[in-house]
Parts: structure tokens; sequence; C-alpha cells
């Protein structure tokens, strides 16, 4: 889900720059302008994602730490 999210979100903003280099009735300098942020924003939802799939991986590996100490009964085991 979170990939086809990420995909939305991309195809969104390469339609975006797609339109706005092919109008006519844009001023050049506004084209640049309206290109340069949206890849600086394509950019940071790279980075966005980058972060949470981070987070995402710790936060798995944690959980699997803690599932592991832990006995069938919920109670920690002693650590030598």
């Amino acid at each position: 889900m979170a990939a086809d999210v990420n995909d939305e979100i991309f195809n969104a903003i390469n339609l975006i720059v797609i339109t706005k280099v092919q109008s006519c009735n844009t001023k050049k300098g506004l084209k640049y302008t309206t290109y340069e942020t949206l890849s600086i924003l394509k950019n940071v939802f790279v980075k966005v994602k980058f972060i949470l799939d981070s987070k995402t991986a710790e936060i798995t590996k944690l959980d699997k730490q803690v599932n592991n100490e832990s006995t069938p009964g919920g109670v920690l085991k002693q650590q030598s």
C-alpha cells in the first residue's frame, strides 16, 4: 500500500511537470520556477519515504527483539 501511495505521488508530480513544460501560455521563468519547486518536492518525498522505511525497520527489529526475550507466558527471560 505504501508503495502504491509513493508511486501515485511521483506520477502526480511528473504529470504536473510535463504539463507545465508543454504549456505554451506560461512564461519561461514561471515554468522554470514551477519545475524547480516540483523537483524539490519530489526530493522531499524521497527523503520522507526513506526516513519512514528506516523507522519501520527499526520498530520491526525492536519488536522481534522483545518477542525473542519473552517467554510464552509474557514474562521476560533473565539475561545472563
